[in-house]
């Protein structure tokens, strides 16, 4: 199975870590391999492979080099001298992964055959949903919950008891004179809530003793998408009701997602947020998504009833150029040896809502290309259903496209972040992901493809830091209790609001 057939959205760019990650795992889990004989020129092969990659395909490699001072070089020759000297195919692997953990990236990294993950969980599905339970698991749906800060352990905190709080927990927490109301998001994805699919299935008559191909399985994600999105709005209405006075989303711990994500901000805040610029790899992977969007936006052109020729027109444009630049040839490899780039490494003529920075809820329905200009366009959702002021909670495990949300909230003056720096993950994967695969290990690589840019520049891998810092301690040896976490959020929360 090829990564590319993860998941094809009718436009836009996509980190699909999660969902990528769960893909490789599957694959790489249930194929059978012989014990083979131990060759460290197999494994001296695999790392000059594993550079070449890294030189086509990672688009964090200048930042590496430039920002974190990273000697590649160096690297390399190191790398060399310890393949000379393995002796065993457990060194061998554990010398390739030192070498990816180098980069500090928490999307770089190597999957080996029969290599097992957490990710996978059994779907206990209600009766009604057990036909649908073992579909929905081949297609990628597996149960996980990931908590944040517990405020359930405060005495002035009264949760929303419903089912849409299975998937978005959610609460009022009573500061005297002033209420906030909490949701929680563990993930920005549908994926971790199997009875979504189900009902998503269910919804589109989907025969399920058939497999699901790129089609079916598109039309689940973007059906358990708009449900997604239909909990979340009913999560903020029900706050309303209540009379609170601003709102919290706690995405501690929250590892990233799809572009669902995009959505999501829109939803919570009144502002127009204009997206980051996104760079895209310069690399054939990104041909088949640009090909499709200069087809779809030309046949959009050519319609009698053809509208919104001036946006269609410079989306073709960029599109094309973009296109041109995979016709231009650039040897990276020079980076291995201490030298300076020639050529460029990503392009970011793009946002990462695709063509246009932002457009209204609607405005784009007509057009077939909507998701190629604005990848939220491809959805149904409400702009601006909470109007209050807005808090988003942060600590080191807040990552990916969670840390979108985070900056482009940020940027945008939409939001007060509290809490702690986010993991800087940045960008992950555009379009399924680059299917790399090591020749004699059999090793997967996944590689980010995107770099995200922050309103002043700056690569969104160095992390978001938030405007009001709450600390505490979360080290595996040294840990607050989760009474005294929640305690010292809701003591910053009235110090802030109160101001």
């Amino acid at each position: 199975m090829k990564i590319s057939k993860i998941r094809k959205n009718k436009g836009g760019f996509i980190p699909e870590l999660i969902r990528v990650m769960v893909v490789l795992l599957l694959t790489s889990s249930t194929t059978v391999f012989s014990k083979p004989k131990f060759d460290k020129e197999e494994y001296k092969e695999d790392f000059e492979q594993l550079m070449t990659e890294l030189s086509q395909a990672y688009g964090n490699l200048i930042y590496i080099v430039e920002d974190r001072k990273i000697d590649l070089s160096a690297m390399r020759e190191n790398t060399l001298k310890d393949i000379s000297n393995l002796t065993n195919m457990k060194d061998g692997r554990k010398l390739l992964n030192k070498f990816i953990k180098q980069f500090s990236d928490p999307h770089l990294r190597l999957v080996w055959p029969k290599e097992k993950s957490d990710l996978l969980y059994d779907f206990n599905a209600p009766e009604e949903y057990m036909d649908t339970s073992a579909f929905c698991k081949e297609v990628g749906y597996t149960t996980r919950k990931n908590p944040g800060v517990s405020f359930r352990y405060l005495e002035d905190y009264l949760s929303l008891e419903s089912s849409d709080s299975d998937v978005f927990p959610a609460g009022v927490l009573d500061l005297g004179k002033t209420k906030v109301g909490v949701i929680r998001i563990d993930y920005f994805m549908p994926t971790y809530f199997p009875l979504l699919c189900a009902d998503a299935v269910k919804s589109l008559n989907i025969d399920i003793s058939k497999s699901c191909g790129d089609d079916c399985w598109s039309s689940i994600d973007f059906t358990a998408d708009d449900l997604l999105t239909k909990i979340l709005e009913r999560q903020i209405n029900e706050l309303v009701s209540r009379d609170i006075d601003a709102i919290l989303i706690d995405i501690t711990n929250n590892g990233g997602g799809t572009s669902w994500v995009k959505v999501a901000e829109r939803v919570l805040t009144p502002v127009k947020l204009n997206s980051s610029r996104v760079g895209n790899i310069i690399h054939p992977h990104q041909s088949e998504h640009f090909n499709n969007a200069i087809t779809t936006i030309e046949e959009d052109l050519a319609s009698p009833q053809a509208s919104h020729e001036k946006l269609l027109l410079n989306a073709l444009d960029k599109y094309k150029q973009a296109s041109q630049k995979l016709t231009k040839p650039c040897d990276r490899s020079n980076l291995w040896l201490g030298k300076t780039l020639e050529c460029e490494l990503v392009d970011n003529s793009f946002f990462t809502t695709g063509a246009m920075q932002y457009a209204n809820p609607g405005e784009l329905s007509t057009l077939k290309s909507s998701g190629y200009l604005f990848s939220p366009s491809d959805h149904e959702y409400e702009e601006g259903l909470y109007a209050g002021p807005l808090y988003v909670l942060t600590n080191n495990l807040t990552a990916s496209a969670a840390e979108e949300f985070t900056a482009i909230l940020q940027d945008n003056n939409a939001a007060t972040i509290i809490g702690q720096p986010t993991m800087g993950a940045g960008c992950g994967y555009t379009n399924g992901g680059i299917d790399i695969e090591l020749k004699h290990t059999k090793a997967k690589l996944l590689v980010p493809d995107c770099v995200r840019f922050r309103k002043d520049g700056t690569n969104e891998v160095v992390g978001i830091e938030p405007d009001i810092l709450i600390p505490w301690r979360q080290d595996k040896r040294i840990r607050d209790n989760e009474y005294l976490i929640a305690r010292r959020v809701k003591d910053k929360l009235l110090e802030v609001i109160k101001k």
